[in-house]
């Protein structure tokens, strides 16, 4: 067991206290039903002064800049308006000539599952310029542009711009995008507005292409690309995850902001039970990469240096969850390098189905996955930027975490790799932001779960400046 530092175990004491848990007895509000699914950038847009516009999310890099030409402190969706979760003061900002912009290394990137959350006011929008939500490049399939006005909901990605037209809206209404794990083709994004599926989405313009969203700053309320086409409307409670939350998850975001109603659960943290690099030469764990730490992954070309051509693995145990009640799983991994100033390429995760070697309890390069799992979470920090990285991966791990509950899959752990050549990551592996898979569940009717020994939430509070660790005995 870790020993928990004086500072660490303040910081707990205050998060766990803030928002970490949502009991059944506490009144419920919209946004702590947003954090229940652990957001890795939220911006609530209550601020009335700026410059800056405060993220709640899991990141500690996720706060925005206030530009002129946003009015802040206006009113967003209030009680009087039909929504009980939020507060009869709930502000919102207009957007005149302005933008929030924000920066890089939360945002889902490559063709990785996602989900994009907000709320819009139809009466409020000059529908000729409708961006509500961008960042990423204009070629290739790596832009990411959302818009929505009184008649049109969209998504637009580099040469395609999907969604539903024709639409009759009016006052506050809630939209959430989302893409699903293992997929690239942008006609798999689904929509949500006000806790329902959108049916008939279409190309509104271009075709379907590979989704292949890269690592740009961006703004809440401007075009891609810093073009001046500003939003002109009312923008609230913008929240992005590194997952798809499911139907049911986004109707209950819905429903919390209609009734105030929040569902009893727990959010706990779980830190990396075993890990291990492999090197194609048979080396475990592996000794020829170039980095400090030794969490890290690298790709060759050839077989030439086949020391330097590295997979990581790594194992968590849940032990003491139930499978019914897991709501959701992310594992969260910083990454700190890219081995040089050049290479990017996409990072893929995917499920290990054999046990580490018995005696050694080391994995080898090439063990077994299941290949239908694997799917790709993002790319090593952007091109050209300089070997060093400040970048958060979210993993999504639901599906994977309910089948070691459940007992339809063995949990082996997962393995990273990269898809390409002359590639590196390095992670952090230890400290406050080693490797943390988050699991929110549902409360059983006592108000509580079985808990493990070893609980650490990541940064539920990063974006108010607080780290959050936390860690409860077993109950005997």
């Amino acid at each position: 067991m870790r020993t928990l530092s004086p500072n660490t175990f303040l910081g707990l004491l205050v998060g766990v206290a803030l928002c970490a848990t949502v009991s059944a007895a506490e009144a419920g509000l919209y946004h702590q039903e947003v954090l229940i699914d652990n957001p890795m950038a939220y911006y609530r847009l209550e601020e009335t002064t700026g410059p800056t516009a405060s993220s709640i999310g899991l990141v500690t890099i996720a706060d925005g800049s206030i530009q002129t030409g946003v009015v802040l402190g206006q009113a967003g969706p209030r009680p009087a308006d039909g929504f009980a979760g939020f507060a009869a003061t709930n502000n919102a900002p207009r957007f005149t000539a302005g933008e929030i912009d924000f920066g890089t290394g939360f945002m889902p990137t490559g063709a990785a599952p996602r989900t994009y959350e907000l709320w819009f006011n139809a009466d409020a929008v000059t529908p000729e310029i409708q961006s509500v939500l961008s960042y990423g490049q204009n070629a290739g399939g790596r832009r990411i542009n959302i818009s929505a006005d009184n008649s049109t909901i969209a998504i637009a990605v580099s040469g395609e711009n999907r969604g539903k037209t024709g639409l009759s809206l009016s006052g506050w209404n809630h939209l959430a995008i989302t893409f699903p794990k293992g997929q690239t083709s942008t006609s798999n994004w689904k929509m949500y507005l006000n806790g329902d599926p959108v049916t008939g989405l279409t190309s509104i313009a271009g075709s379907p292409q590979t989704l292949n969203t890269n690592d740009q700053p961006g703004a809440i309320g401007e075009n891609a690309f810093g073009s001046g086409a500003y939003y002109k409307g009312l923008i609230d409670e913008v929240a992005v995850y590194q997952g798809e939350l499911s139907a049911d998850r986004i109707k209950a975001h819905y429903d919390a902001a209609v009734t105030g109603a929040v569902t009893p659960s727990q959010t706990t943290g779980f830190a990396m039970d075993e890990f291990q690099t492999a090197a194609k030469n048979g080396e475990s764990p592996a000794t020829g990469g170039q980095f400090a730490g030794p969490l890290y992954i690298r790709e060759r070309s050839n077989d030439a240096t086949p020391e330097f051509e590295v997979r990581a693995f790594m194992k968590f145990d849940v032990a003491g969850l139930d499978a019914d009640d897991v709501l959701n799983a992310t594992l969260l991994m910083h990454e700190t390098s890219k081995l040089n100033d050049v290479n990017q390429a996409q990072i893929f995760a995917a499920l290990v189905t054999d046990d580490w070697d018995a005696t050694s309890n080391k994995p080898t390069f090439d063990q077994a996955v299941d290949s239908a799992s694997e799917f790709r979470i993002g790319q090593n920090g952007a091109a050209s930027a300089g070997p060093d990285v400040d970048r958060y991966f979210g993993i999504e791990m639901t599906d994977w975490v309910k089948d070691w509950l459940s007992g339809s899959a063995s949990n082996y752990g997962l393995r990273l790799r990269f898809g390409d050549a002359h590639v590196g990551a390095a992670f952090d592996e230890s400290g406050d932001f080693a490797p943390r898979l988050i699991v929110t569940s549902v409360r059983s009717a006592t108000g509580v779960i079985p808990e493990p020994s070893t609980l650490v939430v990541w940064s539920l509070l990063g974006g108010l400046g607080m780290g959050l660790g936390w860690r409860r005995q077993r109950t005997k």
